[in-house]
């Protein structure tokens, strides 16, 4: 979920864009309430509470703000969330293999060398996963990375 956050990090621009920011103030509302209430009943368990209550909030405003944004730009809520398919399958295929890493070399390696290892590792991964549902992406990339050495040389 916490990458939940940064998909819907726009969704202000597309509000201000399409000339509805009342739209976004009134989800704004409706968000700060909900934590509100949420923090008012969670706050008697502690902090773990407190996020978890934040959290919950999250969860609960993601499909409402996104059924929203959906409507304006005209995009089924399942075809915007089919774009993460590559993204998560990539993520869950590198949190395995960052488990396999941490359990073939945390004895040999150590803690810094076995964080090190499975990230670099764990990457590699999560990029092959992307380049085999998006390859143009990393064509792309590419084009960006060419134009810039050019545009750095000259």
């Amino acid at each position: 979920l916490p990458s939940a956050f940064f998909v819907t990090y726009f969704k202000t621009s597309i509000f201000l864009a399409m000339g509805k920011p009342m739209w976004r103030l009134r989800l704004g509302i409706l968000s700060s309430t909900l934590n509100v209430i949420g923090f008012f009943i969670a706050v008697r368990w502690g902090i773990v509470a407190v996020a978890l209550a934040y959290l919950t909030r999250a969860c609960i405003m993601f499909p409402i703000s996104q059924g929203v944004v959906s409507k304006l730009i005209n995009i089924t809520f399942r075809k915007y969330l089919q774009q993460f398919i590559p993204s998560v399958i990539g993520v869950l295929v590198m949190v395995l293999v960052i488990m396999c890493v941490r359990i073939l070399v945390v004895n040999s390696l150590g803690s810094i060398g076995t964080v090190l290892c499975g990230s670099i590792i764990g990457a590699i991964f999560y990029c092959a996963v992307l380049y085999y549902f998006q390859p143009n992406l990393f064509r792309k990339l590419w084009e960006i990375l060419v134009l810039a050495s050019t545009k750095t040389k000259a």
